[in-house]
């Protein structure tokens, strides 16, 4: 299977091509610039596969919940290369892209409660238990305050750059039941491409974003490759 990955759901951005499970990635934290790097590293990691854009099964992109302006970016994108290429979409989500990155760098845990930072004093949330090695989510999504949100049962380890924010109030709230915590966990396009060989392919207009936030989702009009 050869599949391209975006992931723009923060200040990090990120790019992987995977060819018959071998990925090959190109990341960089660089807060709104995703724009200047994102299709040079697509021909680059094209022209080192050695494959052209047509030639690829998929494009998988992160469908959030992340930084309005920074996902709308890198769907655009992978919206213009999928109409271009003719090849269908994955949407994955941000935070399972996270809790992948946590599991690679943290064998010995199984549950992750992963934060990314959603400013307005709240954070997109959400916890996943490893079920053979991929990262299941329990319950749902969410957007929330430190106070809103709760853990129960076994120790949890808390993966993201959600957990350093504000003073760390996340990890003073939940502590009781943290295992650990590692902020520097970040959703990748590498994990972005491994989660999306177990999610059914889209067409192109079919996919949409997950902001989670009811005001962005209102003012968000519908996606176009122009908007990169």
């Amino acid at each position: 299977m050869k599949l391209l990955a975006i992931e723009t759901s923060g200040e990090d951005c990120s790019v992987a091509l995977a060819i018959d499970g071998a990925i090959s990635e190109r990341e960089l934290t660089l807060p709104r610039r995703h724009g200047e790097v994102l299709l040079p590293w697509i021909d680059e990691l094209l022209a080192a596969g050695g494959v052209s854009g047509t030639m690829l099964d998929a494009i998988a992109v992160s469908r959030g919940p992340g930084g309005f302006t920074s996902l709308r970016l890198g769907a655009a994108v992978a919206l213009g290369l999928a109409l271009g290429w003719d090849v269908p979409l994955i949407p994955v989500s941000s935070l399972a892209a996270l809790a992948a990155d946590a599991a690679a760098r943290h064998p010995g845990e199984r549950q992750f409660a992963v934060a990314l930072d959603a400013r307005r004093e709240q954070f997109y949330f959400a916890c996943f238990t490893l079920d053979n090695g991929r990262p299941a989510l329990g319950g749902a999504e969410r957007l929330a305050g430190a106070d809103g949100i709760r853990l129960t049962g076994r120790k949890w380890f808390g993966a993201g750059p959600g957990y350093t924010v504000r003073r760390g109030e996340l990890a003073a709230a939940l502590a009781p039941c943290l295992a650990g915590v590692d902020a520097g966990c970040r959703p990748r396009a590498a994990a972005v491409a491994d989660l999306a060989r177990d999610i059914q392919p889209l067409a192109a207009a079919e996919f949409t974003l997950s902001y989670l936030r009811d005001s962005v989702a209102e003012r968000a009009k519908p996606l176009s490759p122009d908007d990169s």
